[in-house]
């Protein structure tokens, strides 16, 4: 009696089939609803978003919400980039995109050279590790704590806002 398994004319050996629900469909049906929350989470204040910078909107007069120019709906996008505010606006692009270069090539240079520290065999590595990891946990911990806080029974914040 042979134990090997059944193969094929070119030498491969055959899959067999499983009963149910093939892996990928379950796998898309165990993330699709952390996928469809996640969308939702992101979608509304994007929409939100570009639906206000469409309109005036006023913080100091409730329930005032109309287009921002009666014939051109983009009307607040034209103002800010060629109208009156225009050199404003330009000037904020330039500072903002300056600082952005400038902060992205010395994050990439600090990361590249830290991971590279960290990845070197040498005396003390695991404490390097240590510093550079802790504060990542702690802030996990601080986080955590906070939230407890906040929903403590007695003296939290969302039990005394409540009422009770």
């Amino acid at each position: 009696m042979s134990t090997a398994p059944a193969t094929t004319a070119a030498g491969a050996t055959q899959k067999r089939r499983s009963r149910g629900v093939p892996e990928r469909r379950l796998a898309w049906f165990m993330v699709s609803p952390s996928l469809v929350l996640i969308a939702l989470v992101a979608l509304y204040p994007i929409l939100y978003g570009i639906w206000v910078s469409l309109h005036q909107y006023s913080l100091l007069e409730a329930g005032l919400t109309r287009w921002a120019e009666p014939n051109a709906p983009f009307g607040n996008y034209t103002r800010a980039l060629w109208g009156d505010g225009s050199s404003e606006f330009w000037a904020a692009f330039r500072t903002t995109f300056i600082f952005t270069i400038i902060s992205v090539f010395f994050e990439l240079i600090i990361g590249v050279a830290m991971a590279m520290a960290m990845h070197a065999a040498f005396k003390g590595q695991g404490i390097l590790r240590t510093v550079v990891l802790v504060p990542w946990a702690i802030l996990t911990v601080v986080t955590a704590i906070t939230w407890q806080t906040i929903f403590e029974p007695e003296l939290g914040l969302v039990t005394a806002c409540s009422g009770r």
